[in-house]
């Protein structure tokens, strides 16, 4: 006769989040990773978290599709967690998880924004939003849950800013909201938020759909942008892209790394560095062609369109 299995014990994750000393920020992370993404798991595998072993860990990375910045979050809030519950030598505390290097991540470059252009349907009320979207996630280097997270009180048209609560320190910050971007977005603002939104003072809404009138959620415009790159044959377009072209395009165009980085927010050379890896002989020949006056092969112009 098969021995039953002991009944995997619950996490106490609401009552760890009243009493954990951490930012809100913080304790949103803990609780997406504990109760949406681990807690499932743990009950459909019967597993206990003081039972889970690293390699059931793994197993859960593997089944997600995780890459090192997700498993590691996981893995502190899980740390976090048990030092609250006064556990020690669990395997989730004595194991580190190691990055491994992964393929570049994809950059967003003129002729990219060529194709997204004509494959959208310039006509229709989802297709200004995208495009609108796009172009401000791009021009104001903007992570995913920057963008959506975007009030329509943010937008600084006067100054040619953006409030950004950002997705790293949870402050209030200033980005970049060139003219390319506010064309765009003053074209959804007047005739299609206008019309759909209700009741929400975020700036991007749901168009159809479960979320139609209320604000877009980051899972999905990545389903937008996998689906739009897709049709419009640029595979490997996801909204990170956008941030990683905001730094090729000024770089490649001569601006001094240091403004590049503080219009990106970005705080630390080494991370900025990682988005320049592929940066190449036919990107300095461009730049110096600029430098020069001399115009650029494939040299953008779709970000300066609303409508064809």
């Amino acid at each position: 006769m098969a021995t039953r299995r002991p009944r995997a014990r619950p996490l106490q994750v609401a009552r760890f989040l009243a009493e954990v000393q951490a930012s809100e920020l913080t304790k949103r992370q803990y609780r997406k990773h504990l109760e949406r993404y681990l807690g499932p798991w743990l009950k459909k595998h019967r597993i206990g978290l003081e039972q889970l072993t690293w390699a059931q860990f793994l197993e859960f990375i593997q089944e997600r599709g995780w890459g090192y910045s997700a498993a590691k979050q996981c893995q502190s809030a899980v740390r976090k967690i048990l030092q609250w519950a006064g556990i020690k030598g669990h395997p989730l505390q004595l194991q580190t998880l190691h990055r491994v290097e992964a393929q570049k991540g994809f950059v967003l470059r003129p002729e990219d924004l060529s194709a997204l252009d004509r494959a959208r349907s310039a006509v229709s009320d989802i297709g200004g939003r995208d495009w609108a979207m796009l172009l401000t996630s791009f021009h104001s280097a903007l992570r995913c849950r920057e963008l959506v997270g975007l009030q329509v009180g943010d937008l600084n048209f006067a100054e040619s800013k953006l409030y950004v609560r950002s997705a790293k320190s949870g402050r209030r910050e200033d980005a970049p909201f060139p003219p390319e971007a506010q064309l765009a977005v003053r074209h959804y603002l007047d005739h299609i938020r206008s019309q759909h939104a209700r009741h929400t003072d975020a700036l991007w809404i749901g168009i159809g759909g479960r979320t139609r009138g209320q604000g877009l959620t980051e899972a999905g415009w990545r389903g937008i942008c996998r689906r739009w790159g897709q049709l419009a044959g640029v595979p490997r377009f996801s909204p990170h892209s956008c941030r990683r072209g905001f730094a090729h395009f000024h770089t490649r165009r001569g601006l001094p790394t240091a403004l590049v980085m503080a219009a990106g927010r970005w705080r630390d050379f080494r991370s900025f560095q990682r988005y320049q890896l592929d940066l190449d002989l036919d990107d300095f020949l461009a730049a110096v062609a600029l430098q020069e006056g001399k115009p650029e092969r494939g040299q953008m112009d779709a970000s300066q369109r609303v409508e064809r």
